[in-house]
C-alpha cells in the first residue's frame, strides 16, 4: 500500500513536469517555430495580436482568439500511452489524471495573466509569473512555460523579472 502511494505521488510529479515540458517547448516549436507553421501563425496573429505587450490585460478573456491547446493533446495522449504501458494500474490512473488536470491549470493560469482584476493578483508569486509572461508577449522567444519556468531556463529561453523594461506593476 505505501509503496502504491508513493509511486502514485512519484507519478504525478513526473506526469505534471513532462506536460509542462511538452507545454514549453511545443510552445516554442509549434506556437513561436518552424513545426506546424500554419498553427504558429494562427497563435502570433490572434493571441499575441489581441493581448500585446501594450494590451496585455482585458477585464474579460478574450475567448475568440485561437488557441493552441489543441496541439498539447497528441503529446498528452502519448505520455497517458507511455504511463499505461510501463507502469501498474494506479500510478497508470494517476497519469492518466494528472494530463487533463495539468492542462487544464495551465489554460487557467494563462488566462488569469490576461485579466485585469484576476483574483490572484493578491499573491506575490502570481504577480512575478505574470510579470514574466509580459515578457514572453514582449519578446516571444523568451518565458515560454506557463505554470513554471524551469524549463525555460533548460532550454535557454528564459529571461527574468526586470529584464525587459515598461512592465507595469
Amino acid at each position: 500500500m505505501t509503496a502504491t502511494i508513493l509511486t502514485s505521488i512519484i507519478t504525478f510529479c513526473v506526469t505534471f513536469e513532462a506536460t509542462c515540458l511538452i507545454q514549453a517547448y511545443f510552445h516554442q516549436v509549434v506556437g513561436h517555430g518552424r513545426w506546424l507553421r500554419w498553427i504558429g501563425k494562427s497563435h502570433r496573429e490572434s493571441h499575441h495580436r489581441v493581448y500585446s505587450a501594450s494590451n496585455f490585460e482585458a477585464p474579460d478573456y478574450n475567448r475568440h482568439e485561437d488557441s493552441v491547446e489543441y496541439t498539447y493533446i497528441p503529446a498528452g495522449i502519448a505520455v497517458i500511452l507511455l504511463a499505461h504501458a510501463l507502469l501498474p494500474v494506479i500510478p497508470g490512473l494517476v497519469a492518466f489524471a494528472t494530463v487533463p488536470a495539468s492542462i487544464w491549470m495551465h489554460n487557467y493560469l494563462h488566462k488569469q495573466y490576461h485579466l485585469t482584476n484576476s483574483r490572484l493578483l493578491r499573491y506575490a508569486w502570481f504577480r512575478r509569473k505574470r510579470e514574466l509572461h509580459w515578457i514572453h508577449h514582449r519578446d516571444y522567444r523568451t518565458n515560454l512555460g506557463v505554470f513554471h519556468h524551469l524549463w525555460d531556463r533548460l532550454l535557454n529561453t528564459y529571461a527574468a523579472a526586470g529584464s525587459h523594461p515598461g512592465y507595469e506593476k
